[in-house]
This record gives C-alpha cells, sequence and structure tokens, in this order.
C-alpha cells in the first residue's frame, strides 16, 4: 500500500511540476523526499531541464544535503559543464572529504579534461583512504598514465595489473596490458597476459589482435595468421590485421593469400609503404613482374619512408629488373638500395655478385674485398662465404 501510495504521490506531483511555472512549487519537510526521487527519476529518462529545475529548488531549501549536491554535480558532468559540476561536488567534499561519488566523479572530470595530474589526486584518495581494492580507481589512475605517453606507460602497467587482480572481466585493461608489452617489445608476456583475458572472451577482437602481432613478433607466423583469422572471420576488418595477416602468410610462403590480404589492406590505407613494399615482393615470386614494379613504384612515392623501408624498395626493384634481364636497371637500384643503408651488408655481396655477373671483375672484386673487410662474418655467414670464393676464383682467373 505504501509502495502504491508513494507511486500517486509521484505521480501528482509530476503533473504538479509540468504544470507549474518557473519556481513555483513549495517545497517543505512534509514533500522534500518525494521530489528529491522525483529529480532522480527525470534524471534516469534523461529529462535533464525538469531535474535540473528541480534539483536547483531543493538545494535553495537545503544546501547541505550531500545527495542534492551529488546529483547536481552528476547533472552537471552530463550537461558538460565543469565548472558547476566541480562547484556542487566541492560542496559535498568539504562536508565528506572522504565522499566515494564525489571524489571519483572530480577525477573523472579532470581526467576528461585533459588534467591527468589533479585526476590522479582524487583517484589516490579512493585507494589511500576510502577504498584500497577500488577497481575503478586504479583503472582510471592508469589511463591517466597511459594518455601521458611512452614515458608513463610502465606505471600505466602496473596500475592495469592492479585494476584487473580486482576485477579479472575487464577486457579493456587486459588489452591496454598487451598492447604496453607489445611497445616495449616483450612479446611473450603480450602473448600470456592476452591468453589470460581470453579466458573470459574468447573471440574478443582486441584481444586476439594483440596477441597475434605479438606472435607474429615471435617469429611464430602460424599462430599468428590463425589468431589474426579469428578477428577476420568475425568481419572485424582494419587496416592493422590486414597487414599483419598478410605479412604471416607472406613469411609462411603463402604468396596467394599474402596477397589477398594486402591488397584489401591498401584499399582501407593507401599511405603505408609496407604492404606495398611486400606487395612487390610477392609479384616477384609469383612472375608478375610489372604488377610488382607498379606497387614497388607506389611505394617510392609515399611521403617520408624511412632510409631502410627505402632500401627494401630499391632492393625489391632491383629483383625484378634481374628477372626482366635489364641488368644496369638492377645496378643502380642496389646502388640506390645501398646509400639507404650501408649497414646492410648483403646489398655489397648483390651488388658485387651483380658486377661478377656481368664480368666487370674490378668492381666484383672491389665490392668483395671491400664485404670481406666490413661485414661481421657470424652475422653475414653465406655473403662473406661466397665473397671469399669468388674472390680466389677471381684472381685465380686474372
Amino acid at each position: 500500500m505504501r509502495t502504491i501510495k508513494l507511486f500517486f504521490i509521484l505521480i501528482f506531483a509530476s503533473f504538479s511540476l509540468q504544470a507549474a511555472t518557473h519556481d513555483s512549487i513549495m517545497i517543505d519537510k512534509s514533500n522534500y523526499q518525494m521530489y528529491l526521487d522525483l529529480s532522480r527519476q527525470y534524471y534516469k529518462e534523461y529529462r535533464y531541464k525538469q531535474a535540473l529545475n528541480l534539483l536547483e529548488q531543493l538545494y535553495r531549501y537545503d544546501s547541505t544535503n550531500i545527495q542534492i549536491t551529488n546529483q547536481l554535480g552528476e547533472l552537471y558532468v552530463g550537461l558538460n559543464s565543469k565548472k558547476n559540476a566541480l562547484f556542487y561536488l566541492g560542496k559535498t567534499l568539504r562536508q565528506d572529504s572522504l565522499n566515494l561519488f564525489a571524489l571519483i566523479a572530480s577525477g573523472d572530470i579532470y581526467l576528461r579534461n585533459g588534467d591527468p595530474g589533479v585526476a590522479q589526486a582524487y583517484y589516490f584518495q579512493v585507494i589511500n583512504y576510502v577504498d584500497s581494492n577500488n577497481y575503478y580507481a586504479y583503472k582510471q589512475i592508469a589511463n591517466s598514465y597511459y594518455g601521458m605517453g611512452y614515458e608513463m606507460y610502465g606505471f600505466a602497467l602496473e596500475f592495469y595489473n592492479k585494476a584487473v587482480n580486482c576485477n579479472p572481466y575487464d577486457i579493456a585493461s587486459f588489452s591496454r596490458i598487451g598492447n604496453i608489452y607489445n611497445v616495449f617489445d616483450h612479446y611473450r608476456q603480450a602473448d600470456s597476459i592476452c591468453t589470460v583475458g581470453l579466458k573470459n572472451d574468447t573471440l574478443n577482437s582486441s584481444l586476439l589482435n594483440i596477441k597475434a602481432y605479438a606472435l607474429y613478433n615471435m617469429k611464430i607466423y602460424s599462430e599468428a595468421a590463425a589468431n589474426f583469422d579469428l578477428v577476420l572471420q568475425k568481419g572485424d576488418t582494419i587496416p592493422f590485421n590486414l597487414k599483419y595477416s598478410g605479412l604471416s602468410y607472406f613469411n609462411l610462403n603463402d604468396y596467394p593469400k599474402a596477397l589477398f590480404f594486402l591488397e584489401r589492406c591498401i584499399v582501407y590505407d593507401s599511405t603505408d609503404f609496407d604492404p606495398y613494399i611486400v606487395l612487390g615482393q610477392i609479384c616477384l615470386q609469383m612472375n608478375d613482374w610489372e604488377k610488382g614494379l607498379t606497387y614497388l613504384n607506389k611505394a617510392e612515392k609515399l611521403h617520408y619512408p624511412p632510409p631502410r623501408k627505402s632500401a627494401e624498395i630499391f632492393k625489391a626493384m632491383a629483383g625484378i629488373y634481374n628477372e626482366q634481364k635489364e641488368w644496369n636497371k638492377a645496378i643502380e637500384c642496389f646502388q640506390q638500395a645501398y646509400k639507404m643503408n650501408p649497414d646492410d651488408k648483403t646489398l655489397i655481396c648483390k651488388l658485387a655478385y651483380q658486377y661478377d655477373f656481368l664480368k666487370q671483375k674490378d668492381k666484383a672484386i672491389a665490392l668483395y674485398t671491400q664485404l670481406i673487410a666490413t661485414a661481421d662474418s657470424s652475422i653475414y655467414v653465406e655473403e662473406v662465404k661466397l665473397a671469399k670464393s669468388r674472390l680466389k676464383r677471381l684472381k685465380t682467373n686474372k
């Protein structure tokens, strides 16, 4: 009976309030709670104007009621009014400095408005004085560090781990942890943490992508491709998973699949030179030389590829020109590649062998000699072995 009675009182109050103009309703002890409940109902129904009008009148009647100041703070957060939200949340905290809602809401406002240092002060108050196992506070501290950039990723990692210890179902935090490990080149840890997260959501695209990327960098290409496939089968197609799926299949020498995924990748993102370079290399393997040159020329025309990538472009071009028996063009490409990446001793070997093949002995001898003198024989084992063998033969035949 009491519930039914309250329901009719709320209905009556609602009609009365809508019929009233401006501040014409009368609030007293007998109806205070009723109007407080009604304001909350308005807020839940996204009727912010009515909720605000009522809450402000309740606040004028009693400015010390923490329920009112918190509700006003929450409402102004929803209205994206930082100043008003902080005013009312501040009123709460002046009466109750450890009010959980006001601390977290204040931290969220500062974090959302790009002031992570101030935001952290509120979250740390929560975990230090109110709730040492507050999952949300740990996560927001982690998010604040993550947003500060690479230098703060170590701190972010610490607090994301605390967050998932409190809430093992927080997939977003597992994803961030995996991503940070990948950024730090800690690929085994990235794979491991994603495996833990996937126990709660076996087909989560973010975790599968991060895990697959870690596996790719560990050169476990078959497992990387399998995990990327799970994402792609769901229809969650983005340039990232198309690219690394294609690169995984390329490293497995499955050129048709690699071609399929990388050609789809450049439809979504035509600014990344990596897919074009590998597409050129795939076309070389599949004897589609003109198409390969087209892709490599597109890669060369993209803005600011780093020197090592430019060297890869010219190196792949040289391979195609050799297949087309355009020896001099191949030499020019090897020379360009070497200019871009003189640390790659393989390029000296290839250029030397090119001159050797074309019977230009003096140039071949000079380059073989340079290779033997400058290359680390423990790294460039086959190249140094070839150079010594050919150099001996060339000098004998002089």
